[in-house]
């Protein structure tokens, strides 16, 4: 049996690994599918982040591709966080989970929005002046005619 020649010239500098038989957009998924992060993509299709980013920037089928992936890898852990909260995991494994999530999807817990003063610190008049700006607001828009119904009750 005779071997096809090598190929000559200098390879390809932005290259996709395809060891092993599998075509780099099917290990692609396959890894964002397993709940992989971009990290660990990079790594197994031996790319530094520059060229992840460059790649994922100038050509839209892979853009694409890791688009769906990260939906993907965000649902696998979704996923994996529903299932242990149904057999009643314990606490400390939803609490890697919970870490987890807040790390790679920026997930946080309840964070209070305040616009300076509590309406523990308004007076009773004060109030009640802002509920009625609230109310002639909602009076006003034209698709709560229902709302204004009862608002004037």
């Amino acid at each position: 049996m005779s071997q096809s020649p090598k190929k000559r010239g200098r390879p390809r500098k932005v290259d996709i690994a395809n060891e092993g038989g599998e075509h780099w957009a099917d290990k692609l998924v396959r890894l964002y599918s397993e709940g992989a992060s971009d990290v660990e993509v990079c790594a197994e299709l031996k790319l530094s982040n520059r060229q992840f980013l460059s790649k994922e920037r100038d050509d839209p089928v892979f853009a694409e591709l890791v688009e769906f992936g990260r939906l993907a890898s965000k649902a696998w852990w979704m996923q994996i966080g529903r299932k242990a909260a149904k057999l009643g995991s314990p606490a400390q494994a939803f609490n890697f989970w919970s870490a987890n999530m807040k790390n790679r999807f920026g997930w946080n817990d309840k964070t209070e929005i305040s616009e300076g003063r509590t309406t523990d610190s308004l007076s009773t008049d004060e109030i009640k002046s802002k509920l009625n700006k609230l109310k002639d607001k909602i009076a006003s828009l034209p698709s709560n005619a229902e709302m204004k119904a009862l608002l004037d009750e």
